[in-house]
């Protein structure tokens, strides 16, 4: 858990709470949405328990008090491509790009970048930008954190 809870360092000030997606409607581009909720105290050891059983939704919000990430993330909202995820899993390997993908509850993408030591937040949008037109990923439907 110590392991999981570092690499997602991130604000130290807010996390974000997303409620219960069973039952939600998808989107006409088929994204699944659900209250989400800013709250105005750190994640704890705790909340990420919970979300990693699957009783809480957490979002970290990746940029600390200093501008800094030690990750990021590009959002891929393109959910009606069943090939999507072998797709960029081929690239990304073929590529060599530091990612990790996982699938997004909406069935789109979520590929991480983590690093061994903060950069500068505009900085890791720059490069996570230079991703995803290295990955060709459709520019209308990705979402990039930090924003």
């Amino acid at each position: 858990m110590r392991k999981f809870h570092e690499l997602f360092r991130g604000s130290e000030t807010g996390h974000g709470y997303y409620g219960n997606i069973n039952g939600a409607q998808a989107t006409d581009r088929g994204k699944v949405t659900s209250l989400a909720r800013t709250i105005h105290s750190p994640a704890t050891a705790e909340l990420f328990e919970e979300h990693l059983a699957g009783k809480k939704r957490l979002g970290i919000p990746p940029v600390t008090k200093d501008r800094k990430v030690w990750w990021f993330c590009l959002d891929v909202d393109h959910y009606q491509d069943e090939g999507l995820h072998e797709q960029i899993a081929e690239a990304i390997l073929r590529l060599g790009l530091p990612i990790v993908m996982t699938r997004s509850k909406s069935n789109g993408a979520h590929l991480w970048v983590f690093l061994e030591e903060p950069i500068d937040a505009g900085k890791a949008l720059e490069i996570a930008k230079a991703f995803a037109v290295k990955l060709d990923l459709p520019a209308d439907h990705v979402d990039f954190f930090p924003k």
